[in-house]
């Protein structure tokens, strides 16, 4: 069934547009409407409504970027932080950061899959690169894992309870597969079963060809007595060693800084 449709042209006097017109129903079906509401510029309408799209695809932008940068499992401390933050002041720390950012590049787009070791005493900014990176990663659709030693251990430890909601299959599964797994503290905390696990994810991702980035408290040159021989040589091999010889940036309790943890 057709509907006879009567349409009228109502002129409108726009302060930013100047004259404009905009097309109101008359009548329909011989029913006429009451113009109650004043005619609005169509051009601002459209403005609006195309400023309201780009406000939403904005916060669903930013909730998916989220989405990835909480998967990543990040302290709490450092989520926010992105290579800008960075302390460059000097030229060592410069180079660091340039090599992390081209890994980034290199790691989003598929064209490289080695592995980064950030090697230095503790303050010297080895977590925060492996948290911008993580953010860097996210920004691109990439998603990554932040563990330590010592919490992977304790996460393998738990699948051995009878509540444990994954088992170690399933865990050691998810550290084997995910995009790029950021590994800190190696080293710093050491069991038997801890050593253990690690080596078999890390050779795992090393036969399969998937990054890795880990930090670690100690130099190159004694990592081998840290880590064995077995997991020292699949380092020696695919890591880039980035030694991070400047003083800890940590200061005490009231001059803190973000560049500085």
């Amino acid at each position: 069934m057709n509907l006879d449709m009567q349409m009228v042209e109502l002129p409108v006097q726009c302060k930013t547009h100047g004259a404009q017109t905009v097309q109101r129903i008359k009548s329909l079906d011989g029913v006429e409407f009451n113009f109650d509401r004043p005619a609005e510029c169509p051009v601002c309408g459209a403005e609006q409504a195309a400023a309201k799209n780009r406000e939403e695809e904005e916060r669903r932008q930013r909730e998916i970027l989220q989405g990835y940068i909480d998967w990543a499992r990040l302290p709490l401390r450092y989520k926010g932080v992105s290579f800008g933050d960075y302390d460059t002041s000097l030229p060592e720390q410069k180079r660091v950061l340039e090599i992390c950012q081209r890994y980034v590049t290199r790691v989003a787009t598929n064209t490289y899959r080695g592995w980064l070791v950030l090697s230095g005493v503790p303050g010297t900014g080895k977590t925060m690169l492996l948290c911008c990176i993580a953010v860097e990663l996210a920004k691109q659709r990439f998603r990554s894992h932040y563990t330590t030693q010592a919490s992977m251990g304790r996460e393998f430890r738990a699948t051995y309870q009878r509540s444990a909601e994954r088992s170690e299959p399933e865990l050691f599964d998810h550290y084997s597969k995910v995009p790029l797994l950021l590994l800190d503290e190696l080293g710093a905390s050491s069991t038997e079963h801890t050593d253990r696990m690690v080596f078999e994810v890390l050779d795992t991702r090393y036969a399969n060809n998937l990054p890795v980035v880990i930090a670690t408290n100690h130099p190159r040159g004694a990592l081998k007595d840290v880590v064995g021989e077995r997991l020292f040589d699949r380092l020696n091999e695919e890591a880039a060693f980035l030694a991070f010889d400047w003083e800890s940036g940590r200061k005490p309790a009231g001059l803190r800084t973000r560049r500085a943890s």
